[in-house]
């Protein structure tokens, strides 16, 4: 975590909303709610990519308006920003927009081309599991608080999407925007294919 969120005026307006994805995108309320208060936390560096505190349902990052100008060109699931516009403490964050974000739901997942497995083989309890559909997977997750080895998305996945949720909270990438980011030498974006499922479509 680099920062926290101070602000509690935005803390109870947001919290009071995060689960209602449709008042989030259609409630003017919020069209004039910013984040005023956010502290840096003690050797943080300031990256393009931020992570913050405390925890909010939907959002995954602060991000520089290096990275918003990036993903206007491109399709993404972001329904929702909200500006900082903190003074201080404010570091070097003014101007950094939280993003929430949609997720894709259970039912874009192809359950029967997926591959499901808990454990590993380092400690030689690497184990694959059949998972039938949304629900089964639900179960899988409470089970085994492992990720799968690889989800596969439904046809019914939108292929022209860039930057996405896969539930329960895998934040995907297109190649073609991942080569944007490295082009621009976008910084903290901690992109990896080792720590998280391979998502593919089918």
């Amino acid at each position: 975590m680099q920062v926290e969120f101070c602000d509690q005026t935005f803390l109870r307006a947001f919290r009071a909303v995060q689960y209602d994805l449709k008042q989030i995108i259609e409630s003017k309320e919020l069209d004039t709610l910013q984040i005023r208060c956010v502290k840096q936390l003690k050797r943080a560096k300031v990256t393009d990519f931020v992570s913050f505190g405390p925890y909010l349902y939907r959002c995954e990052f602060l991000m520089s308006p290096r990275v918003a100008d990036i993903l206007r060109r491109f399709n993404t699931t972001i329904v929702r920003t909200f500006g900082v516009a903190a003074e201080e403490p404010s570091g070097d964050f003014g101007g950094y927009q939280l993003a929430v974000m949609d997720s894709l739901s259970y039912d874009m997942i192809d359950y029967q081309k997926s591959i499901f497995k808990s454990g590993n083989d380092l400690f030689g309890n690497k184990q694959y599991h059949a998972v039938a559909d949304a629900e089964a997977y639900k179960d899988y997750l409470k089970t085994y608080l492992d990720f799968p080895e690889k989800i596969v998305l439904s046809n019914a996945f939108d292929r022209s999407l860039d930057f996405f949720i896969v539930p329960p909270s895998y934040l995907c990438i297109s190649e073609r925007l991942h080569a944007a980011f490295t082009d621009a030498g976008v910084t903290g974006a901690n992109i990896s294919a080792t720590r998280l499922p391979v998502v593919v479509g089918s």
